[in-house]
C-alpha cells in the first residue's frame, strides 16, 4: 500500500506545483512594446495604473493594446513585428514607454486646443477690422456733412435767413449743397456702413460664445503645458 501511495503523491505535487507559481501579467502595447512583472494594476476610464521597480506608471487606456494573466514560468509572447520598411526601434524601459506615450497624448491635446485657440483669433482679428472699417466710413460722412451745413450757413446767411432757422434746414438739406460727385461719396458710404452694421452684428453674435470658451482654453492650455513640463523634468506620473 505504501509504494502505491507514495508515486501517486509524488505526481499529484508535480501537477499543482505551477498552481503556487505567482500570477503576474504582461502588458501589450500597441507601440510594439511590452511591459511584464506587474502584480496588480489598476484600469480606469482613460489608463491603466501598476507599480513597477517601485514607482507607479500610468499608460493612457488608448495606448494598450491588450493585457494578459501569466505565472512566472510563462514565456512572454513574442510582441507584433514591425513593418519590414521601417527599422525596429530598440524597446524602451517600462517608465520610459508610459512617459513618451503620455507625452504624445498631451501634444495632441495642446494641438487641438491652439486650434480651437486660432479659430477664436481669427473671429476677433475679422471683428476688429470691420470697426475699423465702420469708424473710416463714418469720419467720411462726418467730413462731408460738415462741409455741406459750412456750405449751407454761408447761403441762407446771404439770403437773410435767421440763424436759428438756418441750423435747422442745413442739418436737412446739407446734401443740396454739396457737389454731384461729393452727394456720390457720401451714399455710397451710407451704404456701405449699413453694411458693415449689419456684419458686425452678425459676428458679435457668432463670437459671444467663443469668447467665453477662450478662457476656458486658455487656463486649460495653461494646465497641458504644466504637465508637458512637468513630465520631461521627471516629476510626473
Amino acid at each position: 500500500m505504501k509504494r502505491v501511495f507514495l508515486p501517486v503523491l509524488l505526481g499529484l505535487l508535480l501537477l499543482a506545483g505551477p498552481l503556487w507559481a505567482q500570477r503576474q501579467y504582461r502588458l501589450y502595447l500597441k507601440s510594439g512594446a511590452t511591459i511584464e512583472g506587474i502584480t496588480e494594476y489598476e484600469e480606469t476610464a482613460t489608463h491603466v495604473r501598476f507599480r513597477l521597480h517601485g514607482g507607479e506608471v500610468a499608460i493612457p487606456l488608448e495606448d494598450v493594446l491588450r493585457i494578459e494573466a501569466y505565472t512566472a514560468e510563462e514565456p512572454a509572447e513574442a510582441p507584433p513585428a514591425p513593418p519590414a520598411q521601417e527599422p525596429e526601434a530598440p524597446e524602451p524601459p517600462a517608465r520610459e514607454a508610459a512617459q513618451q506615450a503620455e507625452l504624445r497624448r498631451l501634444k495632441d491635446w495642446l494641438k487641438k486646443i491652439d486650434e480651437r485657440l486660432k479659430e477664436v483669433q481669427d473671429k476677433e482679428e475679422e471683428l476688429k477690422a470691420l470697426k475699423e472699417e465702420l469708424r473710416r466710413v463714418r469720419l467720411r460722412i462726418e467730413l462731408k456733412y460738415k462741409q455741406g451745413r459750412e456750405r449751407c450757413q454761408q447761403v441762407l446767411a446771404q439770403q437773410g435767413v435767421p440763424a436759428p432757422e438756418r441750423t435747422v434746414q442745413c442739418r436737412r438739406r446739407y446734401l443740396q449743397f454739396l457737389s454731384p460727385r461729393d452727394r456720390g461719396i457720401v451714399q455710397s458710404n451710407f451704404i456701405r456702413k449699413a453694411e458693415l452694421e449689419a456684419a458686425i452684428a452678425e459676428l458679435e453674435e457668432v463670437l459671444s460664445p467663443l469668447l467665453q470658451d477662450k478662457e476656458e482654453l486658455l487656463k486649460e492650455r495653461a494646465q497641458v503645458l504644466q504637465s508637458i513640463r512637468e513630465l520631461r523634468s521627471g516629476s510626473g506620473p
